[in-house]
């Protein structure tokens, strides 16, 4: 897998280099297409890189970028992420030097790939609306937003449309529990009605 994985790059590198000796435009293109599936390859997501321009230095800057691309994919590939990472680092200095401002370059891309992190570790988490929150404690939605404003839960945070969500692990059971919970109350309120009173060993 990683031998084919190898032979496309390879193939979108070499492509670059032509393309850079007959039509810019299009070597830009392809170019940034390359960095973008590299950096993919080692579970890096940088929308905003697409956005910079670039202008492609010479060949051997174009080789430098290739062999630090391999280390950095292998590397990985190995389970090394730490010496991956280094790479990284050296693949996006690198990188800025082809930029009209270099140090902005690097610190929107490292801002950019910090961002990326925290929304990927958002997602691994299970998160409530104020109102699911609110059912859960027994206070009103409104309450659970004045709270999450004034940071009682401070790993709450505001979607794109400004609603927030509160991380599920500030809560002492978790709502699959919850919902067993129900479920046992309405069998036993249901066993109730049937047969008189019953407590949940009857069940």
């Amino acid at each position: 897998m990683m031998q084919l994985i190898n032979q496309e790059q390879d193939h979108l590198w070499e492509s670059v280099r032509i393309l850079s000796q007959i039509d810019t435009e299009k070597a830009q293109a392809v170019f940034k297409a390359t960095v973008e599936k590299s950096l993919q390859q080692v579970d890096v997501r940088l929308p905003v890189f697409v956005s910079f321009p670039l202008s492609i230095l010479n060949e051997e800057h174009l080789c430098q970028l290739r062999e630090i691309e391999k280390k950095m994919r292998s590397a990985y590939a190995d389970g090394k992420t730490e010496v991956a990472y280094e790479h990284l680092g050296e693949y996006i200095q690198q990188l800025s030097q082809m930029a009209e401002d270099p140090s902005g370059f690097q610190k929107k891309l490292l801002a950019s790939l910090l961002n990326s992190r925290d929304t990927a570790a958002k997602a691994d988490v299970d998160y409530y609306t104020p109102n699911e929150a609110a059912k859960k404690i027994g206070l009103s939605d409104q309450t659970i937003r004045r709270m999450c404003e004034n940071k009682k839960f401070p790993r709450a945070y505001k979607t794109q449309g400004g609603h927030w969500r509160i991380p599920q692990d500030y809560f002492v059971t978790t709502s699959e529990q919850d919902e067993t919970a129900e479920s046992l109350l309405e069998r036993i309120d249901h066993k109730n009605r049937e047969v008189g009173d019953v407590d949940e060993f009857d069940l």
